[in-house]
């Protein structure tokens, strides 16, 4: 009965002064009795479905210490145990927290991660959850950090023997492409094209249905930007602000 109302007050407790000592210690308070129970119940996962987007509404105003010790390990779990709807809500409160975070080394440990335990994990669960991953990223980023940390993992799942999978990772080939400048991208432009023309050809009639819907978007895509793009380049030049070049990352 007490988890059902933690929806209700954690964005309360959020809304609080963080930088205050006695409200900082309220927040990890009440974080620490929502994250006791939170991953992988099923019986509650409307609230637990919930919580993960209070969280994020309120990205902003978690203090890090608790965002490092609770948060994020809490929404690490449930994208591996929780529902469908649950994990895909965590995966956006999670790339929320490490896109404000203003550690480096934080948040390229948990993108690879992301790319390890869930891009190239065993499950067909987690790498669709991975398709998911992407999805987020290219929200909250730039294309070239989406580029260098991501884009290669997601090309191999066009291949996954998991046709759920092949059909999912279609919607990314254009985003992909978008992400590609030449003539330093030539070798990624060219598997993408490639893995496109396979797609087309898969033995699953859904597979060949989503490259279709999008065939037309790789193709056509500019390599080179022909108008400026105010939100990529405020982005990057965010990210290279925290990582120095982008290109050392791949």
């Amino acid at each position: 009965a007490f988890f059902s109302v933690l929806p209700v007050l954690l964005p309360a407790t959020l809304s609080c002064d963080p930088t205050s000592d006695g409200n900082r210690k309220m927040v990890q308070q009440v974080c620490e009795w929502v994250y006791a129970d939170m991953p992988g119940n099923h019986r509650v996962w409307r609230h637990e479905l919930s919580v993960c987007q209070a969280v994020e509404a309120a990205a902003t105003r978690i203090p890090p210490s608790v965002v490092h010790s609770l948060v994020l390990p809490a929404l690490q779990r449930s994208m591996l145990v929780s529902s469908p709807a649950v994990a895909a809500a965590a995966t956006s409160a999670l790339l929320k927290l490490i896109r404000i975070s203003r550690n480096p080394q934080l948040r390229l440990e948990i993108c690879t991660k992301l790319t390890t335990q869930w891009g190239k994990a065993n499950s067909c669960a987690r790498r669709l959850l991975f398709c998911e991953i992407c999805t987020q990223v290219l929200r909250l980023f730039s294309r070239a950090f989406f580029k260098c940390l991501f884009a290669e993992t997601a090309l191999l799942l066009s291949s996954d023997p998991v046709a759920n999978v092949r059909r999912r990772v279609c919607s990314l080939l254009p985003e992909i492409k978008k992400s590609l400048v030449l003539p330093q991208d030539v070798l990624i432009v060219e598997n993408t094209l490639s893995r496109t023309i396979s797609l087309l050809k898969d033995k699953d009639p859904d597979v060949v249905r989503a490259a279709q819907s999008i065939s037309d978007e790789v193709y056509l895509v500019q390599q080179v930007r022909t108008a400026p793009d105010a939100q990529e380049d405020a982005r990057r030049g965010d990210e290279e602000a925290l990582h120095g070049s982008l290109d050392k990352l791949s």
